[in-house]
Formats: C-alpha cells, structure tokens, sequence
C-alpha cells in the first residue's frame, strides 16, 4: 500500500520568506537612500566653503590693487585700516550681483625691517615695511572662510 501526501497543508509557505526578503530589501533601500542624502550634503557644504574660501582669497587681490590700504596712511606700527569700508568694519563687499560672494577685511603695519636679501634694493637706502591681512570671505548658506597673509613693501 502506497501512502498519500496531502500538501494541501503547506499553503502559504512561500509567503513569510517572501515577506522576509521584501523587509530586507525595503531596509536595504532606505539605507542607501539615507546613505546617497548625506553624501549630497557633504558634497554641497564643501562647495560652499570653498566658495567662501575664493571670496577670502579675492580680498587679498583687493588689498594689492587698493594702494591706499597699506601706503602713507598706513604707516604706525598698530594701525588697522579695514576695507571695503574703514568708517564701518562690518561693510561687506560683494564680488557680483549674481551670486552670494563677500569678503572683508583689515589691514595692519606691524614695523619695517631691513630689505631681504635678493629684493633688488639696496640695503641701507630702503626699508621692508611688513604688513597682516586678515580677510574674511562668505558664501552662500552662511559659509565663512578667514585667510591671513602677510606682505612687505620696500620704501624709505
């Protein structure tokens, strides 16, 4: 005699792994999803702190062109002139209307010194006069970067 298997009994029984994998899955994605969000803010707030940066940057062109920041006015050893604005340290500049670049800074003659070697003066005639910038640059998103430099200008 030959039994019978009744598999009448076994419905469902795909279902709960089924079930399993499609939890698995669902976890999975949302960790990537988590994962692909958080690389995008990182990625995003490093674009606007190198923003900030080349707005800082471009104050250190600024104060080379503007002579007046560090000629005769600018000759007490502690005095600060700031810039954009000297009245109000605060005033920012904007680069362009377009985007959202500023920058400030300041200025400071910290004392003069005999001229370095290979400066092409003659030593004894002229003086090194040693100045500090501190710029201050902005981006978008409130992102700030400060730069600080130094430079000399050869004079009497």
């Amino acid at each position: 005699m030959m039994k019978t298997v009744n598999v009448n009994n076994e419905k469902g029984s795909v279902l709960i792994p089924a079930l399993m994998i499609m939890v698995l899955m669902t976890i999975m994605g949302f960790s990537i999803a988590a994962t692909t969000t958080m690389g995008l803010k990182v990625a995003a707030n490093k674009k606007y702190h190198k923003t900030a940066f080349i707005s800082a940057e471009s104050a250190l062109s600024y104060v080379m062109v503007n002579v007046n920041l560090y000629g005769n006015d600018n000759s007490t050893v502690g005095n600060k002139i700031y810039f954009p604005d000297n009245s109000n340290p605060d005033n920012k500049y904007q680069l362009s209307s377009e985007n959202d670049q500023f920058f400030h800074g300041s200025v400071e003659y910290v004392g003069s010194r005999m001229v370095p070697r290979g400066s092409g003066s003659e030593a004894g005639l002229f003086r090194a006069h040693d100045y500090q910038i501190a710029c201050t640059g902005y981006g978008p998103v409130s992102s700030k970067s400060i730069v600080n430099s130094g430079f000399y200008r050869i004079g009497y």
